[in-house]
Protein backbone atom coordinates (compact mmCIF):
# COMPACT_ATOMS: atom_id res chain seq x y z
CA UNK A 1 0.00 0.00 0.00
CA UNK A 2 1.37 3.52 -0.95
CA UNK A 3 2.28 5.54 1.78
CA UNK A 4 2.16 9.54 2.35
CA UNK A 5 3.83 11.23 5.45
CA UNK A 6 2.22 13.83 7.27
CA UNK A 7 4.14 16.58 5.93
CA UNK A 8 2.98 15.59 2.55
CA UNK A 9 -0.30 15.55 3.55
CA UNK A 10 -0.13 19.01 5.47
CA UNK A 11 1.86 20.35 1.46
CA UNK A 12 -0.99 18.97 -0.58
CA UNK A 13 -3.30 20.90 2.20
CA UNK A 14 -2.09 24.36 2.08
CA UNK A 15 -1.44 24.49 -1.88
CA UNK A 16 -5.27 23.05 -2.25
CA UNK A 17 -6.33 26.10 0.36
CA UNK A 18 -3.92 28.63 -1.77
CA UNK A 19 -5.81 27.59 -4.82
CA UNK A 20 -9.35 28.64 -3.42
CA UNK A 21 -8.20 31.86 -1.31
CA UNK A 22 -9.78 34.42 -2.32
CA UNK A 23 -8.38 38.34 -1.45
CA UNK A 24 -10.25 41.30 -1.63
CA UNK A 25 -9.62 44.74 -1.81
CA UNK A 26 -11.40 48.09 -1.15
CA UNK A 27 -12.89 49.61 -4.63
CA UNK A 28 -14.27 53.49 -4.09
CA UNK A 29 -14.27 57.03 -5.30
CA UNK A 30 -11.19 57.26 -3.21
CA UNK A 31 -9.04 55.01 -5.69
CA UNK A 32 -11.37 56.28 -9.31
CA UNK A 33 -13.28 52.66 -8.67
CA UNK A 34 -9.85 50.63 -9.68
CA UNK A 35 -10.55 47.07 -9.88
CA UNK A 36 -7.10 46.03 -9.09
CA UNK A 37 -5.31 48.60 -6.68
CA UNK A 38 -2.69 47.18 -4.56
CA UNK A 39 -2.80 50.04 -1.93
CA UNK A 40 -6.19 49.01 -0.96
CA UNK A 41 -5.56 45.22 -1.26
CA UNK A 42 -6.55 43.27 2.21
CA UNK A 43 -4.07 41.06 4.05
CA UNK A 44 -5.33 37.52 4.83
CA UNK A 45 -5.07 37.12 8.55
CA UNK A 46 -4.98 33.12 8.71
CA UNK A 47 -8.14 33.44 11.09
CA UNK A 48 -11.34 34.16 8.67
CA UNK A 49 -10.54 37.55 8.61
CA UNK A 50 -9.20 40.50 6.39
CA UNK A 51 -7.00 43.74 7.56
CA UNK A 52 -6.00 46.86 5.19
CA UNK A 53 -4.27 49.58 7.09
CA UNK A 54 -5.05 51.84 4.61
CA UNK A 55 -2.17 55.41 4.33
CA UNK A 56 -4.09 58.55 3.43
CA UNK A 57 -7.52 59.18 2.81
CA UNK A 58 -10.99 56.90 2.60
CA UNK A 59 -13.70 59.46 1.38
CA UNK A 60 -17.64 58.02 2.16
CA UNK A 61 -18.76 55.41 -0.55
CA UNK A 62 -17.03 52.41 -0.64
CA UNK A 63 -16.92 48.51 -1.28
CA UNK A 64 -14.99 45.42 -0.84
CA UNK A 65 -14.90 43.09 -3.58
CA UNK A 66 -12.70 40.07 -4.69
CA UNK A 67 -9.27 40.92 -6.11
CA UNK A 68 -8.67 40.85 -10.01
CA UNK A 69 -12.17 39.98 -11.17
CA UNK A 70 -14.18 42.68 -12.91
CA UNK A 71 -17.75 43.28 -11.30
CA UNK A 72 -20.36 41.04 -13.05
CA UNK A 73 -17.74 38.00 -11.79
CA UNK A 74 -17.20 39.28 -8.71
CA UNK A 75 -17.56 38.84 -4.80
CA UNK A 76 -19.17 42.08 -3.80
CA UNK A 77 -19.73 43.36 -0.35
CA UNK A 78 -21.71 46.58 0.83
CA UNK A 79 -24.24 47.72 2.83
CA UNK A 80 -27.71 46.47 3.39
CA UNK A 81 -29.73 49.44 2.21
CA UNK A 82 -29.22 52.98 0.96
CA UNK A 83 -29.41 54.28 4.31
CA UNK A 84 -27.22 51.91 6.48
CA UNK A 85 -24.25 54.02 8.40
CA UNK A 86 -20.84 53.20 8.92
CA UNK A 87 -19.66 54.49 12.36
CA UNK A 88 -15.76 54.17 13.17
CA UNK A 89 -15.10 51.73 15.96
CA UNK A 90 -18.23 49.99 15.64
CA UNK A 91 -19.18 46.77 13.69
CA UNK A 92 -21.10 47.44 10.44
CA UNK A 93 -22.75 44.49 9.11
CA UNK A 94 -22.38 43.72 5.11
CA UNK A 95 -24.56 42.66 2.62
CA UNK A 96 -22.54 40.09 -0.38
CA UNK A 97 -24.12 40.31 -3.72
CA UNK A 98 -24.89 42.99 -5.87
CA UNK A 99 -28.01 44.35 -4.25
CA UNK A 100 -25.61 45.54 -1.50
CA UNK A 101 -25.61 49.74 -1.49
CA UNK A 102 -22.20 51.76 -1.06
CA UNK A 103 -21.24 52.01 2.45
CA UNK A 104 -21.80 55.42 3.77
CA UNK A 105 -19.99 56.82 6.56
CA UNK A 106 -21.86 58.41 9.84
CA UNK A 107 -22.07 62.04 8.31
CA UNK A 108 -20.20 61.85 5.24
CA UNK A 109 -16.71 62.23 7.01
CA UNK A 110 -13.56 61.06 5.14
CA UNK A 111 -11.55 58.49 7.22
CA UNK A 112 -7.76 59.12 7.71
CA UNK A 113 -5.40 56.46 8.02
CA UNK A 114 -8.10 53.76 8.49
CA UNK A 115 -7.19 50.11 9.45
CA UNK A 116 -10.21 48.18 8.09
CA UNK A 117 -10.99 44.45 9.46
CA UNK A 118 -13.17 42.65 6.91
CA UNK A 119 -14.81 39.33 8.12
CA UNK A 120 -16.22 37.91 4.68
CA UNK A 121 -17.60 34.95 6.65
CA UNK A 122 -19.33 36.94 9.16
CA UNK A 123 -20.28 39.65 7.04
CA UNK A 124 -18.79 42.67 8.98
CA UNK A 125 -16.38 45.50 8.76
CA UNK A 126 -14.97 46.89 11.65
CA UNK A 127 -13.39 50.96 11.05
CA UNK A 128 -11.02 52.55 13.27
CA UNK A 129 -9.79 55.60 11.93
CA UNK A 130 -9.30 59.15 12.29
CA UNK A 131 -12.05 61.65 10.57
CA UNK A 132 -12.42 64.96 8.85
CA UNK A 133 -15.15 66.44 7.59
CA UNK A 134 -15.26 66.05 3.69
CA UNK A 135 -14.99 69.10 1.56
CA UNK A 136 -17.83 69.11 -1.13
CA UNK A 137 -17.53 70.16 -4.56
CA UNK A 138 -19.38 69.49 -8.15
CA UNK A 139 -18.28 68.68 -11.78
CA UNK A 140 -19.89 68.07 -15.46
CA UNK A 141 -18.38 64.61 -16.13
CA UNK A 142 -18.47 63.61 -19.90
CA UNK A 143 -16.76 62.91 -23.43
CA UNK A 144 -17.29 65.91 -24.48
CA UNK A 145 -15.43 65.73 -27.65
CA UNK A 146 -18.00 63.12 -28.26
CA UNK A 147 -15.32 60.01 -28.31
CA UNK A 148 -14.56 57.54 -25.91
CA UNK A 149 -12.54 59.49 -23.53
CA UNK A 150 -14.28 60.77 -20.24
CA UNK A 151 -13.18 64.02 -17.92
CA UNK A 152 -14.50 66.54 -16.03
CA UNK A 153 -15.32 70.57 -15.58
CA UNK A 154 -15.25 72.16 -12.33
CA UNK A 155 -18.29 73.92 -11.33
CA UNK A 156 -17.66 77.25 -8.87
CA UNK A 157 -20.53 77.65 -5.87
CA UNK A 158 -22.66 80.83 -5.18
CA UNK A 159 -25.00 80.90 -2.64
CA UNK A 160 -25.29 77.17 -3.36
CA UNK A 161 -25.93 77.09 -6.92
CA UNK A 162 -22.82 75.57 -8.78
CA UNK A 163 -21.93 76.83 -12.36
CA UNK A 164 -19.61 76.74 -15.43
CA UNK A 165 -19.38 78.62 -18.36
CA UNK A 166 -18.95 78.03 -22.17
CA UNK A 167 -18.82 74.12 -21.89
CA UNK A 168 -18.41 73.03 -25.44
CA UNK A 169 -19.65 69.52 -26.57
CA UNK A 170 -18.60 67.90 -29.77
CA UNK A 171 -21.10 65.43 -31.74
CA UNK A 172 -21.93 62.24 -29.36
CA UNK A 173 -21.33 63.43 -26.19
CA UNK A 174 -23.05 62.93 -22.74
CA UNK A 175 -22.45 63.63 -19.68
CA UNK A 176 -23.55 63.78 -16.04
CA UNK A 177 -22.65 65.45 -12.97
CA UNK A 178 -20.63 64.14 -10.53
CA UNK A 179 -20.34 65.30 -6.73
CA UNK A 180 -16.87 64.65 -5.06
CA UNK A 181 -15.67 64.54 -1.59
CA UNK A 182 -12.10 65.43 -0.99
CA UNK A 183 -11.95 65.44 -4.51
CA UNK A 184 -13.40 61.98 -5.45
CA UNK A 185 -16.50 60.89 -6.66
CA UNK A 186 -19.12 60.57 -4.09
CA UNK A 187 -22.08 59.87 -5.86
CA UNK A 188 -23.52 60.55 -9.46
CA UNK A 189 -25.92 62.57 -10.71
CA UNK A 190 -28.00 62.83 -13.97
CA UNK A 191 -31.12 62.72 -15.75
CA UNK A 192 -34.26 61.29 -13.81
CA UNK A 193 -35.30 59.67 -17.63
CA UNK A 194 -33.24 59.23 -21.13
CA UNK A 195 -33.33 62.31 -22.74
CA UNK A 196 -31.12 64.78 -25.60
CA UNK A 197 -30.56 68.46 -24.63
CA UNK A 198 -30.69 70.39 -27.91
CA UNK A 199 -31.66 73.51 -26.75
CA UNK A 200 -31.58 75.88 -23.36
CA UNK A 201 -33.63 73.39 -21.01
CA UNK A 202 -34.28 73.12 -17.40
CA UNK A 203 -33.42 69.42 -16.48
CA UNK A 204 -34.76 67.27 -13.49
CA UNK A 205 -31.52 65.18 -12.02
CA UNK A 206 -31.75 62.13 -9.33
CA UNK A 207 -28.79 60.04 -8.24
CA UNK A 208 -27.67 57.40 -10.13
CA UNK A 209 -29.72 58.82 -12.82
CA UNK A 210 -29.60 58.48 -17.19
CA UNK A 211 -26.46 60.19 -18.77
CA UNK A 212 -27.97 62.91 -20.69
CA UNK A 213 -27.02 63.36 -24.62
CA UNK A 214 -26.11 66.81 -26.14
CA UNK A 215 -25.73 68.30 -29.19
CA UNK A 216 -23.05 70.15 -30.42
CA UNK A 217 -22.35 73.38 -29.18
CA UNK A 218 -21.71 75.46 -26.13
CA UNK A 219 -23.42 75.63 -23.24
CA UNK A 220 -23.83 77.19 -19.60
CA UNK A 221 -24.67 75.08 -16.51
CA UNK A 222 -26.15 75.63 -13.10
CA UNK A 223 -26.90 73.25 -10.68
CA UNK A 224 -28.60 73.04 -7.50
CA UNK A 225 -28.31 70.33 -5.30
CA UNK A 226 -30.68 70.78 -2.80
CA UNK A 227 -33.55 71.16 -5.63
CA UNK A 228 -31.58 68.73 -7.91
CA UNK A 229 -32.30 71.03 -10.72
CA UNK A 230 -29.89 71.76 -13.92
CA UNK A 231 -30.16 74.52 -15.90
CA UNK A 232 -28.67 74.69 -19.63
CA UNK A 233 -28.33 77.59 -21.50
CA UNK A 234 -27.37 76.76 -25.26
CA UNK A 235 -24.86 79.82 -25.96
CA UNK A 236 -24.27 79.02 -29.81
CA UNK A 237 -24.41 76.17 -32.28
CA UNK A 238 -20.72 75.31 -32.06
CA UNK A 239 -21.20 74.14 -35.49
CA UNK A 240 -23.46 71.25 -34.32
CA UNK A 241 -26.44 72.18 -36.28
CA UNK A 242 -24.74 72.27 -39.76
CA UNK A 243 -22.87 69.44 -41.57
CA UNK A 244 -19.24 68.95 -40.97
CA UNK A 245 -17.47 70.39 -43.67
CA UNK A 246 -14.98 67.47 -43.54
CA UNK A 247 -16.98 64.38 -42.69
CA UNK A 248 -15.06 61.05 -41.93
CA UNK A 249 -17.45 58.30 -43.04
CA UNK A 250 -17.61 54.67 -41.30
CA UNK A 251 -18.39 51.21 -42.99
CA UNK A 252 -22.02 50.49 -41.41
CA UNK A 253 -23.71 47.01 -41.22
CA UNK A 254 -26.94 45.73 -40.24
CA UNK A 255 -27.13 44.35 -37.17
CA UNK A 256 -30.01 42.49 -35.10
CA UNK A 257 -32.28 39.42 -34.20
CA UNK A 258 -31.81 38.35 -38.13
CA UNK A 259 -28.06 38.74 -38.60
CA UNK A 260 -27.23 38.72 -35.29
CA UNK A 261 -25.41 40.86 -32.90
CA UNK A 262 -22.02 41.15 -33.33
CA UNK A 263 -19.28 42.26 -35.76
CA UNK A 264 -18.24 38.18 -36.57
CA UNK A 265 -21.96 37.53 -37.41
CA UNK A 266 -22.60 40.80 -39.28
CA UNK A 267 -20.03 41.26 -41.36
CA UNK A 268 -21.66 39.85 -44.39
CA UNK A 269 -24.55 42.70 -44.09
CA UNK A 270 -22.33 45.74 -45.15
CA UNK A 271 -23.89 48.44 -46.54
CA UNK A 272 -22.07 49.67 -49.82
CA UNK A 273 -21.54 53.68 -49.36
CA UNK A 274 -21.65 56.07 -51.95
CA UNK A 275 -20.24 59.28 -50.71
CA UNK A 276 -23.08 60.14 -47.79
CA UNK A 277 -25.33 57.99 -49.05
CA UNK A 278 -25.41 54.00 -48.01
CA UNK A 279 -27.21 51.26 -49.28
CA UNK A 280 -27.59 47.13 -49.11
CA UNK A 281 -30.18 45.09 -50.20
CA UNK A 282 -31.16 41.92 -48.07
CA UNK A 283 -32.34 38.87 -50.43
CA UNK A 284 -34.07 37.15 -48.04
CA UNK A 285 -35.84 40.20 -46.82
CA UNK A 286 -36.24 41.30 -43.36
CA UNK A 287 -37.79 38.62 -41.39
CA UNK A 288 -36.40 39.00 -38.39
CA UNK A 289 -35.54 36.32 -35.97
CA UNK A 290 -37.13 33.75 -34.28
CA UNK A 291 -38.71 35.40 -30.73
CA UNK A 292 -38.21 38.88 -32.23
CA UNK A 293 -37.89 41.65 -35.00
CA UNK A 294 -35.27 44.16 -33.95
CA UNK A 295 -32.81 45.74 -35.80
CA UNK A 296 -30.41 48.45 -35.87
CA UNK A 297 -27.70 49.79 -38.21
CA UNK A 298 -24.28 50.09 -36.39
CA UNK A 299 -20.81 50.29 -37.04
CA UNK A 300 -19.45 47.66 -35.23
CA UNK A 301 -18.40 48.62 -32.14
CA UNK A 302 -21.73 49.98 -30.42
CA UNK A 303 -20.01 53.65 -30.29
CA UNK A 304 -22.07 54.61 -33.35
CA UNK A 305 -25.64 53.26 -34.17
CA UNK A 306 -28.54 54.42 -35.48
CA UNK A 307 -32.03 53.56 -34.64
CA UNK A 308 -35.59 54.45 -35.25
CA UNK A 309 -36.88 57.61 -33.36
CA UNK A 310 -40.76 58.09 -32.74
CA UNK A 311 -41.97 56.42 -35.60
CA UNK A 312 -41.32 53.57 -36.89
CA UNK A 313 -40.38 53.06 -40.59
CA UNK A 314 -42.58 51.27 -43.31
CA UNK A 315 -41.64 50.86 -47.00
CA UNK A 316 -41.30 53.31 -49.12
CA UNK A 317 -41.66 56.22 -46.80
CA UNK A 318 -38.75 58.12 -45.55
CA UNK A 319 -38.24 58.34 -41.99
CA UNK A 320 -35.89 60.32 -39.75
CA UNK A 321 -33.48 58.04 -38.21
CA UNK A 322 -31.50 59.23 -35.09
CA UNK A 323 -27.94 58.21 -33.52
CA UNK A 324 -28.23 55.87 -30.68
CA UNK A 325 -32.18 55.75 -31.27
CA UNK A 326 -34.45 52.77 -30.34
CA UNK A 327 -34.60 49.57 -32.21
CA UNK A 328 -36.48 48.87 -35.73
CA UNK A 329 -38.92 45.76 -36.10
CA UNK A 330 -40.20 46.60 -39.93
CA UNK A 331 -40.59 42.77 -41.18
CA UNK A 332 -41.42 41.56 -44.45
CA UNK A 333 -42.76 37.92 -45.81
CA UNK A 334 -39.70 35.48 -46.91
CA UNK A 335 -38.02 35.91 -49.70
CA UNK A 336 -39.03 39.54 -50.46
CA UNK A 337 -36.29 41.22 -51.57
CA UNK A 338 -35.56 44.74 -49.13
CA UNK A 339 -33.05 47.29 -49.97
CA UNK A 340 -32.48 49.59 -46.97
CA UNK A 341 -30.89 53.00 -47.79
CA UNK A 342 -29.61 55.22 -45.23
CA UNK A 343 -29.09 58.93 -46.44
CA UNK A 344 -26.84 61.30 -43.96
CA UNK A 345 -27.63 65.54 -44.43
CA UNK A 346 -24.98 65.95 -47.43
CA UNK A 347 -21.58 66.74 -45.35
CA UNK A 348 -22.08 65.33 -41.61
CA UNK A 349 -20.80 61.98 -40.44
CA UNK A 350 -21.85 58.78 -38.20
CA UNK A 351 -21.01 61.02 -35.25
CA UNK A 352 -23.02 63.42 -35.92
CA UNK A 353 -25.97 63.00 -33.43
CA UNK A 354 -27.20 66.52 -33.89
CA UNK A 355 -28.61 66.14 -37.51
CA UNK A 356 -31.15 63.25 -38.21
CA UNK A 357 -30.06 60.79 -41.02
CA UNK A 358 -32.79 59.61 -43.68
CA UNK A 359 -34.03 56.22 -43.76
CA UNK A 360 -35.83 54.78 -47.08
CA UNK A 361 -36.67 51.08 -47.02
CA UNK A 362 -37.94 49.70 -50.52
CA UNK A 363 -39.97 46.47 -51.18
CA UNK A 364 -40.11 46.59 -54.98
CA UNK A 365 -41.47 42.82 -55.58
CA UNK A 366 -44.08 44.10 -52.69
CA UNK A 367 -46.32 46.58 -54.41
CA UNK A 368 -44.92 46.83 -58.23
CA UNK A 369 -47.09 43.90 -58.90
CA UNK A 370 -50.44 45.35 -57.64
CA UNK A 371 -52.30 45.02 -61.06
CA UNK A 372 -54.24 48.37 -62.30
CA UNK A 373 -58.27 48.61 -60.87
CA UNK A 374 -60.86 49.76 -63.13
CA UNK A 375 -61.68 53.74 -62.74
CA UNK A 376 -63.71 54.36 -59.20
CA UNK A 377 -62.41 51.30 -58.09
CA UNK A 378 -60.54 51.42 -54.40
CA UNK A 379 -58.40 48.48 -53.11
CA UNK A 380 -55.90 48.20 -50.62
CA UNK A 381 -52.64 46.20 -50.22
CA UNK A 382 -50.93 45.48 -47.56
CA UNK A 383 -46.72 46.37 -48.00
CA UNK A 384 -45.96 42.79 -49.27
CA UNK A 385 -48.87 43.79 -51.75
CA UNK A 386 -51.20 41.21 -50.66
CA UNK A 387 -54.53 42.88 -51.43
CA UNK A 388 -56.78 43.41 -47.61
CA UNK A 389 -60.03 43.35 -47.75
CA UNK A 390 -60.78 45.46 -45.09
CA UNK A 391 -57.58 47.59 -43.40
CA UNK A 392 -57.07 48.09 -39.70
CA UNK A 393 -54.06 48.99 -37.69
CA UNK A 394 -51.03 49.31 -39.53
CA UNK A 395 -50.30 51.07 -42.98
CA UNK A 396 -51.32 50.18 -46.44
CA UNK A 397 -51.38 51.44 -50.41
CA UNK A 398 -54.52 52.74 -51.21
CA UNK A 399 -54.94 52.49 -55.21
CA UNK A 400 -57.40 54.69 -56.92
CA UNK A 401 -58.15 56.16 -60.01
CA UNK A 402 -54.42 54.61 -61.46
CA UNK A 403 -52.98 56.14 -58.01
CA UNK A 404 -50.88 54.37 -55.22
CA UNK A 405 -50.85 56.15 -51.73
CA UNK A 406 -49.61 54.99 -48.81
CA UNK A 407 -52.57 55.40 -45.67
CA UNK A 408 -52.42 54.30 -42.04
CA UNK A 409 -55.49 52.89 -40.65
Amino acid sequence: MKKFSFMSLMAAALVSLSASATDYQLIGGFNGWATTDESSKFTDKGDGTYVLEYKGTVTTDFKIKSWEKEWNNAEIYGAPTADAVLKVGESFTLLNGTASQNINTEGGLSLTNPKFTFNPTALTLLVEAGTAEAVITYDIWGNFDGGTAWSGVALTETDGVWSASNVEFKAGAQFGIRELADGAQKTWIAATSAMTVTETTTVDMQVNGTNLKINAGTYDFSFNPAELKLAITKVNGGGGDEPDPTPEYKDLYLVGAQFGWDFASTEAYKFERNENVYTITVDAGMVGGATEKNWKIWDGTWNYNFGCGAEQPVAAVEYDTWFDGGNFTFTTEPNVKTTITLTLVKGSDVKDSSIPSKLLIDVPSAVENIEAVEEGAVRFFNLQGVEVSEPANGVFVRVANGKATKVVK
